[in-house]
């Protein structure tokens, strides 16, 4: 009960019901899709032999209607190209297929996520798109950017890893020119990313008590 309390003092009683809901609507996806991307996974509980796993982050989902609701917003059409990095046991490879991308692609380095999103995907009901749906089963240190334009992450890494990992997209921008968004949930290192002053334009989305900053 006293973190409950300490939770909601934090947020807010508003901001406290949103998440609630976002739990809820998690759960229920789960139940009508027969999935399973609802659970929290403690790092410390997943058998990564990667050595940046000393970097990396809980897995956590993303919240359902915010993440749909943003992804509208931004209008991506059959020629763009989604990636999650850190992508878990694959919620937003699931939603984001809603959106007739031309390719969706996960990077996660857990294999035991990787499984559980593989299977997630094929049980999804509304799975029927035309868009290519991979799961790269590696660290995201190793991903070479090449045709990727919708770029999402949340906050799946410590400040160390960010960096690079940004400094990959740079480059594979200077190698094929195309308009990227990099979307944010949860922004931590939001002034790393700004430094880099490579984006030119930044806004910043409350969404369902969520805070997305897309680049």
């Amino acid at each position: 009960m006293t973190k409950l309390i300490t939770k909601i003092k934090q947020r807010g009683l508003i901001g406290s019901i949103k998440i609630f809901y976002n739990a809820i609507e998690g759960r229920l996806f789960d139940i009508i899709h027969n999935t399973d991307t609802h659970q929290r996974i403690l790092l410390s509980n997943l058998i990564i032999k990667e050595e940046s796993k000393e970097h990396g982050i809980n897995y956590d989902p993303s919240p359902i209607r915010p993440f749909l609701k943003l992804i509208k917003t931004l209008r991506p059409t059959s020629s763009d190209v989604f990636i999650d990095i850190g992508s878990g046991k694959g919620r937003t490879l699931m939603l984001a297929s809603n959106f007739n991308f031309k390719t969706i692609r996960g990077v996660e380095f857990s294999n035991f996520l990787c499984k559980i999103a593989i299977n997630n995907i094929h049980n999804y009901s509304n799975c029927k798109t035309r868009s290519i749906i991979e799961v790269l089963n590696i660290d995201a240190l190793k991903h070479n950017f090449t045709d990727e334009t919708f770029i999402f992450l949340f906050n799946p890494f410590n400040q160390e890893i960010m960096k690079t990992v940004i400094s990959n997209i740079v480059n594979s921008y200077h190698i094929n020119h195309r308009n990227i968004y990099l979307i944010y949930n949860n922004p931590v290192h939001k002034l790393l990313i700004k430094k880099f002053d490579f984006f030119t334009k930044s806004t910043n989305y409350n969404l369902g008590g969520r805070e997305f900053h897309v680049f």
